[in-house]
């Protein structure tokens, strides 16, 4: 568990920065708010994975099954971000 959860952080900061220079190269008028925009998404993405997670557990759902709904939700969110039409860029 500790893995997990350092490994967790670790990416969280190693793929911000890169995150930030793509949205900025994306809306470069505008870089503030689409980095305000992605933060907040990140923020109610965080408040309610822990809601879910807090009223499965309050249900008597157990840890493995806990496990497995956010291994569920997690590939079912890469599923619809895969499937997203991206506008081309210039390279």
């Amino acid at each position: 568990m500790i893995v997990a959860m350092v490994l967790n952080g670790a990416a969280g900061w190693a793929l911000a920065t890169p995150n930030n220079h793509r949205l900025t190269a994306l809306a470069p008028t505008l870089p503030s708010v689409v980095i305000s925009f992605n933060s907040s998404g990140v923020y109610l993405g965080q408040a309610l994975g822990a809601a879910l997670g807090g009223i499965l557990v309050d249900h008597g759902i157990t840890a493995r099954a806990l496990c497995l709904t956010g291994v569920a939700i997690a590939l079912a969110a890469a599923a619809v971000h895969a499937l997203i039409p991206r506008p081309a860029t210039e390279s």
